[in-house]
This record gives C-alpha cells, structure tokens and sequence, in this order.
C-alpha cells in the first residue's frame, strides 16, 4: 500500500482552474490524476485527443486528466498562427482545446513549469505543483508540450512520460515505441495505479 507522503505529495497546493473559481487539487482528491503541461497549437496538440481518449476510457473509475497552461515552451517553429508567441491566459489553451480538439477535462489557471534557463527574460517562480511533480527541476528537465505526471490515489507523483510519447514523431526518431504501444503502456500504468488502494 502506498500512502500518502506529505514531503511530495500534491494535495496540499493550490492550483486554481482556467476561472480562477476553485482550487483544483480539491476535487481531485482520491483520484489517480495525470498533469500535462499545455498551450494552444503546438506540433504536440495531437495530443489534447489522445488524453481526452484516456479521459473518458477511466473517468468513471476514479480518473482525473488536467491540462496544465503554460507559455514555458512556446516560439516560433513550436508553437503556430495566433499562438506562435504562446497564451496569453489558461482561457486561450481552454478554449483552443475544446473548439480544436473536443476536450471535456478541466484547464488550470497559466503556470510557470520550469526554472528561467540563460538568455530568457526572467520568469515568476516555477509553480509549487512543479515543485512537487518534479522536485529536481532543470537536473530532469520538462522538454516541452505535453510532459506528463501522473499522482496516485494520495497524491503523489509516480509515472512521468515525455512530451511527445504517444505521437508518430517520437518513435520515427527513436525516442519511444510506437504510439500504439506507448497508449498501450500508459492505459497499463493508470489501471495499475487505480487497482492499488
């Protein structure tokens, strides 16, 4: 059994929603719960459907996705039309989301994920769920669109898959097997998580 531990565990940050009515981590409490960090049109947008998929495949058995805002890996060449120079607020990823890609899992307020690297303009402190979700900062560095970290049942951070893991481009370039198989894993990984009590 896998209890909570207070020293990694989430449920004690706040994390507002796209409205910034209600502190999400509240209503996610028991819940096995996957963060992806996200914006709007990105090359890993594909992405947005696949988690939606995953979303109603585990809903009803105590599966929560939420998609995370950030403008941290936003630019030119990685991020397209409007969105070439990022969001600017969680509304903007909320609502590319649900017009482009149907999404139904809830937009937390814009974040900063990551620490400011050299040559960027000096960024507000990383927030305290990546604080949490990931505790070594750049030394595991978030490599962009889509990182995702999934907390078990009491909170705590347990599987991280990257950004592009579930798409036709990661396996062409040798990062992973191919997206069948990495939903395959990821779909494995969540029922593990929510068979353990």
């Amino acid at each position: 059994m896998h209890g909570e531990d207070n020293t990694k565990s989430i449920n004690d940050v706040v994390l507002m929603d796209s409205d910034g009515s209600k502190n999400l981590i509240e209503d996610i409490a028991g819940k096995v719960t996957l963060f992806a960090n996200v914006t709007g049109h990105c090359g890993n947008a594909e992405q947005y459907k696949i988690l939606e998929d995953v979303y109603q495949k585990y809903k009803d058995k105590g599966f929560q996705v939420i998609a995370v805002p950030t403008n941290d890996y936003c630019g030119p060449g990685v991020t397209y039309g409007k969105y070439e120079k990022g969001i600017t607020s969680a509304k903007d990823a909320e609502e590319y989301g649900r017009e482009a890609w149907n999404v139904t899992y809830p937009f937390s307020e814009l974040v900063v994920s990551r620490e400011t690297r050299d040559g960027e303009e000096q960024k507000p402190e990383v927030h305290e769920l990546y604080k949490k979700l990931n505790p070594e900062g750049e030394k595991a560095a978030i490599n962009g669109n889509f990182e995702k970290f999934i907390v078990d049942k009491h909170g705590n951070q347990r599987i991280r898959k990257a950004n592009g893991v579930l798409l036709w481009w990661a396996h062409r370039d040798g990062y992973c097997e191919s997206p069948e198989k990495e939903y395959e894993n990821l779909c494995r990984d969540i029922e593990q998580l929510l068979d353990e009590e």
